[in-house]
């Protein structure tokens, strides 16, 4: 199938107006939307958002299936790149693959988002709806941008601006979360330091500093499993929350550093 059946075009002014007047009540829509302003942590939480907001309006769209690419770059706020993909809805009866429509979004920070949607097995959607889907588009468009930037503030705030490292009030704000749900007690808290960054930055610059304390920043977070916590306290003093079992091995990580 080309990508001339899936009614590719440029974005037009959206119109509430469009939907009121159409198949999705002005309820409807509400619920919808309160439901797609759900702050969330992660990307892949307000994934899950979706998931619940989308259905709401599925039965008055015919909508049969909908596809959420996310690919987004690293740069100077977010130091690892984001490449999610999603189905966010899918009918229990099926779609129809000729009935399709696809909307690509290009985002300031020259990441990607594209949605990709299909009519339910059975109906066709004819310009009208068509219409109604190019709206919701950017309405869901418009969502996950406003999330990106609220989970993208809420880690510039716990997070070392240099190393990509948590800081110390992040490293603060998950050692009381895990004590909340009875985990800390799980893990080792472990202070490491660099020796002589500070003749590094004195004898070489402090260019040659800052990489050094970013390569092992980078070094220590491959090392990490999922649970566990690398941070930086500040200078050249960073700590970790491993797993009580995996202790041990942090004098292997040091000596790989050398």
């Amino acid at each position: 199938m080309d990508a001339s059946s899936f009614g590719d075009r440029d974005m037009r002014t959206g119109n509430v107006g469009i939907i009121m007047d159409g198949m999705i009540s002005i309820k409807l829509f509400r619920d919808f939307y309160r439901k797609m302003s759900v702050e969330t942590e992660t990307l892949s939480d307000y994934f899950e958002v979706m998931k619940e907001a989308i259905p709401i309006i599925a039965d008055r769209t015919n909508l049969g299936r909908l596809l959420m690419i996310v690919n987004s770059p690293a740069n100077s706020l977010v130091y690892e790149e984001v490449q999610d993909r999603c189905e966010i809805y899918l009918d229990e009866n099926g779609i129809n693959p000729d009935s399709g429509y696809r909307q690509t979004f290009v985002t300031k920070d020259w990441g990607i988002i594209q949605l990709e949607a299909y009519s339910k097995k059975g109906t066709e959607w004819e310009q009208k709806d068509e219409d109604e889907i190019e709206f919701i588009a950017q309405i869901i468009y418009d969502c996950v941008q406003k999330a990106r930037v609220s989970i993208v503030m809420k880690q510039i705030s716990i997070t070392d601006s240099l190393t990509g490292a948590c800081n110390a009030n992040g490293g603060m704000n998950y050692a009381l979360e895990l004590k909340k749900h009875d985990c800390l007690k799980n893990y080792d808290s472990i202070y490491l330091n660099i020796k002589n960054i500070n003749y590094i930055n004195q004898r070489v610059g402090g260019r040659q500093a800052d990489k050094v304390l970013k390569d092992f920043s980078r070094m220590v977070r491959e090392y990490l499993i999922k649970g566990e916590l690398f941070g930086r306290a500040g200078g050249d003093t960073f700590f970790l929350l491993v797993e009580k079992d995996r202790t041990e091995e942090v004098p292997d990580l040091k000596k790989s550093f050398g």
